[in-house]
């Protein structure tokens, strides 16, 4: 099995840190220094016991201490020590997953109750007032089709809600051998579940560097089932409505597109669509009416 992404690869080596002891002014001083927005609390031993942040700080306004600052106060009594943590070992979907549900914005990876450094939630993907961008989205889809001849890209369809509108986009990926089987695989169905079309794009830069790989199979791509909840880190589409319960109703814009195609096409082998689930490290497989399970122990 192929071996997801982890945190401990990506994480930077230090991190600045603070003792509870630290006088709170010095702790103000300390974050604009260094330019960050918060930083981990560690005891002596390098045990985390909490973070303090900038929202940690803005209690100095609230209570009113402002113009007379707290020369003695320490970050021990402003600091949250309800934190979320992670160790290095999980995958950077299930690190997604964990800042959607829990609306946080740093996320302290700790081993053995040290802690290591932390991951930052882009603010690109995951901010909760800042919409991602369509437009980027679909530049990355073309780079990619220009980068390999053994893909295409077309437009499915548009859908439209009020001031917005998207395409729902297609890229095709055709291997070499003369005997191909035909495979399906979406994402973002839920707009609030962003690993899924990263995930459907990781596979296709894949596809596009190492085409030997998945010289056997055609496998069509639809990477943003749900463009105007991924816009807006929802779950339903622009008009509050669940595409993946209700599919088989067809009764969204969403819908209607991706089965018009379903239906023109022969049938596939496999049909894969992501999800995200943040209880879970690494990845799972649901399957639909099929007991066999030698699929998935021939996939994993």
């Amino acid at each position: 099995m192929k071996q997801l992404p982890r945190i401990g690869d990506h994480m930077d080596a230090v991190v600045p840190t603070l003792s509870p002891e630290t006088r709170i002014m010095r702790a103000v001083d300390f974050l604009l220094r260094h330019r960050v927005t918060g930083a981990p609390v560690v005891d002596s031993d390098g045990r985390l016991l909490g973070i303090i942040t900038e929202t940690d700080l803005l209690k100095l306004v609230t209570e009113g201490i402002q113009a007379q600052p707290p020369t003695e106060a320490t970050v021990a009594e402003y600091m949250t020590t309800d934190v979320v943590t992670v160790p290095p070992t999980v995958d950077i979907y299930y690190v997604a997953g964990i800042f959607l549900k829990n609306k946080i914005r740093r996320l302290p990876v700790v081993e053995d109750g040290h802690t290591l450094t932390w991951m930052l939630r882009p603010a690109y993907s995951f901010a909760d007032t800042q919409q991602r961008d369509i437009y980027q989205f679909e530049q990355r889809l073309v780079q990619l089709v220009e980068s390999s001849e053994y893909l295409s890209m077309r437009t499915l369809g548009i859908v439209k809600y009020d001031t917005f509108s998207s395409p729902i986009w297609l890229v095709t990926f055709e291997g070499d051998a003369v005997k191909k089987k035909k495979v399906f695989i979406s994402g973002g169905v839920h707009g609030d579940e962003p690993a899924g079309p990263e995930a459907v794009l990781a596979t296709i830069i894949e596809a596009a560097n190492d085409p030997s790989k998945y010289e056997h199979v055609n496998i069509d791509f639809v990477p943003l089932v749900n463009p105007s909840g991924w816009v807006n880190g929802t779950r339903l589409n622009g008009a509050d409505e669940d595409i993946n319960r209700g599919f088989h109703l067809l009764n969204s814009q969403e819908a209607i597109i991706i089965n018009d195609y379903l239906i023109s096409h022969n049938r596939y082998k496999l049909m894969i669509d992501h999800h995200e689930d943040p209880r879970y490290p690494g990845f799972y497989m649901v399957t639909y009416g099929n007991n066999d399970l030698s699929l998935v122990s021939d996939v994993t």
